[in-house]
């Protein structure tokens, strides 16, 4: 505690309330190796008067009085006191987060020893136990996220931000309430091309007409406009790197032509996935895009390879981060299909009970979605999480849509459809 109270009293805000974050996170030695926050409650003072006392000994400092610090001792007395305060005077300073507005500040922080991720939070729906129940960092940090760059899954975890140029137009599109997310399902008869390698497995290397999906997905970028979508998702191994490049280049052609409101300009585009050659080695890759343009925001890449026909998933390489995009509606990330909810190691789905996101983007080829609804569920119920999978079913075989879970599961019907959701409101921070 004795760099927290040196950040206090040197008034860097941040990194005293990222460095308290992390020590609530980490295991007391005295305590069964429970995380600190456990034993930190036991001693937590939840009376208003000692907030507002503690707002005002906030205060002297803020003002640069001569006479006033803080010890150690006085925060080891109540680091949840202390945690609240921090996080209440910084939302104070740029309350934007709150309503919507994207910040140009860097979430990446160094608390004295590590590096880690600090951002505000944007409140997307009242869902999610995770936020109300005691034990967790998420239940007393009402106007921050907090997210350690190292985890036990050994999956580096990058907060990525808008960037600046694109900021004020998205925060512009994402403004409205309901939010309309649409999944998306392809039923133009086009099939991935499945080729064997050896000694058994498979990749998708093509598809049987790319010229009729390219068409195909334009239209329903198309559609999704036109039904006002601000978050469209694609399935998994639908879009080529080829398609791909092809869509991004017709956004920006049309920007070019038509400015911010063209017919492809859907805010937020998951380009389903593929795989491809990278560095020499396949990868199933997907790729989030913003509509005004086609600009890359953030990407996935699968690590838990799928079985077909006998045959298992050729995924040689996974070379990027799991990766959260930091928007106006709340933190958003993608993951493909398998890595929702296997549990092996490394595993996407063990570090996803971990992570405050709003959205969760998964494209998904599956002929069976029981086990995505499983943990869409568990995702939702505990952190809030809204999940939405883009599913197609594999060759040869029927249909078997897509779903998003927000307060229930909403089921596909179509090739596309589009659900809304109301953002929850939140309460304001203390005016400092």
């Amino acid at each position: 505690m004795d760099k927290v109270a040196d950040f206090i009293n040197s008034r860097s805000y941040r990194q005293a309330l990222a460095r308290l974050s992390r020590l609530a996170l980490e295991p007391n030695c005295q305590q069964d190796f429970l995380p600190n926050i456990k034993s930190w409650e036991k001693h937590h003072d939840p009376d208003q008067n000692t907030f507002d006392h503690a707002c005002i000994c906030l205060e002297k400092i803020i003002d640069k009085d001569p006479a006033a610090s803080l010890t150690k001792a006085e925060i080891e007395r109540d680091p949840i006191l202390w945690l609240q305060v921090i996080d209440s005077y910084l939302h104070s300073r740029s309350p934007s987060a709150m309503t919507g507005h994207l910040q140009s500040s860097c979430p990446s922080i160094h608390d004295g020893d590590r590096s880690v991720w600090l951002l505000p939070k944007t409140s997307i729906t009242p869902g999610g136990k995770f936020g109300s129940q005691f034990e967790n960092l998420q239940h007393w940090l009402k106007y921050h996220v907090f997210i350690p760059k190292d985890n036990s899954e050994s999956i580096p975890v990058e907060i990525h931000e808008i960037p600046r140029s694109y900021s004020d137009w998205l925060s512009a599109a994402l403004a409205s309430d309901p939010i309309r997310i649409a999944i998306a399902h392809f039923e133009d008869g086009v099939t991935p091309n499945v080729t064997d390698r050896p000694p058994s497995h498979f990749v998708c290397d093509d598809l049987s007409d790319t010229a009729k999906r390219s068409s195909t997905t334009l239209k329903l970028i198309k559609k999704a406009k036109k039904a006002g979508v601000q978050v469209l998702v694609m399935p998994e191994l639908t879009i080529t790197p080829g398609i791909a490049q092809e869509i991004t280049l017709e956004m920006e052609r049309n920007s070019r032509q038509y400015g911010q409101d063209h017919e492809l300009a859907v805010p937020i585009v998951i380009l389903g996935s593929f795989h491809e050659d990278c560095s020499g080695k396949w990868r199933n890759h997907s790729r989030g895009v913003l509509g005004i343009d086609g600009q890359q925001v953030f990407a996935a890449d699968k690590r838990k390879s799928v079985t077909y026909m006998e045959k298992a998933e050729w995924i040689e390489s996974a070379p990027t981060p799991f990766i959260c995009l930091s928007t106006p509606i709340g933190l958003m990330s993608i993951t493909i299909c398998k890595d929702l909810f296997d549990n092996g190691t490394p595993s996407t789905s063990a570090l996803l009970n971990n992570l405050p996101l709003d959205w969760l983007l998964v494209p998904s080829m599956s002929q069976s979605t029981s086990l995505h609804r499983e943990k869409a569920k568990s995702l939702y119920n505990t952190l809030g999480t809204i999940v939405a999978v883009a599913n197609q079913e594999m060759p040869q075989n029927s249909p078997e849509y897509g779903f998003v879970h927000y307060i229930k599961c909403l089921d596909c019907q179509s090739e596309l459809d589009v659900f809304e959701v109301i953002r929850a409101q939140t309460d304001s921070a203390p005016t400092f």
